[in-house]
């Protein structure tokens, strides 16, 4: 048995790595898998990046898994990178970039931990989930975003026609029948017309696959009428809140009466469908109280919540305020008592606990930043991580240099760290190219210290 798992995270091979399904061994082999590990995503998914970065999924971004068009997809799935993180997470071993569920695991938010998304999947042959973030056009320019996911602040991925054009979509082809789930992201996924092609090559090729898209709902028109028709469409709406003075200056360029319009119609059709919906919130200082509007919207729409776990800007996030504050949101949130009428909304109940955790973590967060001396040496590590990724761009390299000139050590320490963990050096590199010196070293300076 050790041999063979040896061999099948050794492949080197074009093909996919073998049939489990015809395979009793293998299909042995694999049960073992899923009864050791807490997370099957790089055995049953993967994510395509703007530049065509592929990854095992959307929270790490760290641990590169190959590259489109340098790769084509199957050597990506059957490559020596891939079974390197099914290795290390077979022991739950999540060194690898997946720091944002190792930190979950450790403090038991399993409700809402994105390793639980997998498990409704069976490893096989191909993927069970492809996730794809091909482009960032999008028509908002919300004040939590930047550059990376919408072209409003004048940096759109214009290669996608190129990067993404038939040699993409005939490499699909192959693994669109064997797929239960397809997620889109953007930008806005409405405004992309790569998704369109991908979207009709599903319905012609596997019509019972998920298709769930994660859209800001200012979008909606016959042409996607008539796909929703067609597909099998699982809509995530992003709203982050629910008074239109708030909305409105969170979501630049949108209006909540026409997102509710169209969240209607949204709602219909999950409901006609019996489909789920889910209703992402980005929880920020300012919009912080309207969680358990949240809350009850998600139990009279039947829908599902997705509370993001939010950390830039620094200036409009929860874990960078002082801990008394947070206590007061925390308390605030414990005193929430749903009805618990329906599946839904226990398990949204659950979310709610988990995120209530998050606070707790984040309240523990900010107490040490105020109590603990603040140990130089650890933010020396972290800079030569940073550095040491930024090396091949000096024009990047010389731009963290004059922040990190600008601001205290331990605030920039407290910046950094999440970013490495989190988020990826790689995407905080894309961010630098992208955005004034100055914003960065105002946020950087938002985080409130001992000294402050």
């Amino acid at each position: 048995m050790a041999y063979f798992c040896h061999k099948l995270c050794a492949s080197d091979s074009d093909e996919p790595l073998i049939d489990w399904g015809c395979n009793p061994i293998a299909t042995l082999t694999m049960k073992k898998v899923r009864d050791e590990t807490c997370c099957l995503a790089p055995w049953v998914s993967l994510r395509i990046g703007l530049s065509g970065e592929v990854f095992a999924c959307n929270h790490n971004s760290s641990f590169l898994l190959g590259k489109y068009p340098d790769q084509s997809l199957k050597e990506i799935w059957s490559g020596k990178r891939i079974h390197k993180l099914r290795k290390h997470l077979r022991k739950n071993d999540f060194s690898l970039g997946c720091d944002i569920c190792a930190e979950d695991w450790h403090h038991h938010r399993n409700n809402a931990a994105s390793f639980t998304l997998f498990r409704k999947y069976q490893p096989g042959s191909w993927p069970s989930m492809l996730d794809f973030r091909l482009s960032n056009r999008c028509n908002l320019q919300c004040i939590m975003c930047s550059g990376l996911s919408s072209s409003q602040f004048g940096n759109e991925s214009a290669q996608e026609d190129e990067l993404f054009g038939e040699d993409f979509m005939r490499q699909l082809d192959a693994f669109i029948p064997h797929l239960q789930t397809a997620r889109f992201i953007g930008g806005e996924p409405f405004l992309i017309p790569e998704y369109y092609r991908i979207w009709e090559r599903i319905i012609d090729l596997n019509p019972q696959c998920e298709i769930v898209v994660q859209t800001n709902a200012t979008i909606l028109n016959e042409r996607i009428k008539e796909l929703m028709e067609k597909g099998r469409f699982q809509i995530s709406v992003s709203i982050d809140s629910f008074e239109p003075q708030t909305y409105e200056s969170i979501r630049r360029n949108a209006s909540l009466t026409k997102v509710m319009e169209n969240l209607d119609y949204f709602s219909d059709y999950a409901q006609a469908r019996q489909a789920d919906m889910v209703i992402c919130f980005c929880p920020m200082r300012m919009n912080h109280h309207e969680i358990p509007d949240l809350m009850r919207y998600a139990e009279k729409r039947d829908a599902y919540i997705c509370l993001n776990r939010f950390y830039y800007p620094a200036h409009l996030a929860i874990w960078s305020l002082p801990a008394e504050k947070i206590v007061h949101l925390r308390s605030d949130l414990a005193n929430y008592k749903g009805s618990g009428a329906s599946e839904k909304s226990r398990i949204n109940a659950g979310f709610l606990c988990d995120y209530i955790k998050l606070l707790a973590q984040w309240e523990d967060d900010a107490r040490e930043r105020v109590s603990i001396p603040f140990i130089p040496e650890k933010l020396t590590k972290l800079l030569a991580r940073f550095n040491n990724s930024l090396s091949d761009d000096p024009v990047v390299a010389e731009k963290m240099a004059g922040i990190a000139a600008q601001v205290k050590p331990e605030q920039l320490y407290h910046y950094l760290n999440p970013i490495a963990a989190y988020y990826g050096i790689n995407l905080f590199q894309e961010f630098l190219k992208q955005t004034n010196s100055e914003i960065v070293v105002d946020d950087i300076r938002s985080i409130k210290m001992q000294a402050d």
